[in-house]
């Protein structure tokens, strides 16, 4: 599976449900601007998950493209990190690799939706949309741009975010 499963969620970290847009009526969110990685001095893994999220993921083809055109709109030149995946060697596909999961869990591992471009079948590999007006999702090795300088978003289920409604965020988080 991956490398960055194992951060300890942190509630005084919570961001408030007035700054997460609902993919549907009752979730999951999607913050409504990246998050600044670079300010936080963490990694685009560590600014999602100790906030109870993951990075973005799609179940479906509708929903990869909703994500990817709303981010568009707000980012249009930003690399869009997805949640990380590693390509199915059995069923000869990429799958995605889901932090808000236990790793190894019979949820942690959903089919991507959408093609992925790739040179390669890598075991792990960091999934990317590089700007355009066209979905793109694309296969790479995990960089330190990646993972330490590059803006996300993050997307949280509907019980993360009822858990945090209480909390009062102590950070400013977006760019």
């Amino acid at each position: 599976m991956t490398f960055d499963h194992f951060f300890i969620y942190k509630p005084d970290l919570c961001i408030p449900a007035d700054d997460l847009l609902p993919l549907t009526e009752t979730g999951p969110f999607i913050t409504l601007k990246p998050i600044n990685i670079k300010f936080l001095k963490t990694s685009s893994f560590t600014a999602c998950l100790e906030r109870n999220g993951s990075l973005p993921y799609a179940e479906t083809k509708q929903e990869f493209e909703m994500i990817y055109i709303y981010i568009r709109r707000v980012a249009p030149k930003l690399t869009i990190i997805w949640d990380q995946g590693f390509y199915d060697k059995l069923n000869k596909k990429f799958m995605w690799c889901r932090s808000d999961f236990i790793p190894f869990g019979p949820g942690a591992k959903i089919p991507i939706p959408v093609a992925v471009n790739a040179t390669t079948n890598q075991d792990s590999v960091m999934l990317v949309s590089l700007p355009g007006a066209t979905p793109n999702l694309h296969a790479v090795p995990a960089t330190e741009q990646l993972k330490y300088q590059t803006s996300v978003f993050c997307r949280f289920p509907d019980y993360a975010v009822n858990e945090c409604t209480a909390n009062i965020p102590f950070e400013t988080f977006w760019d």
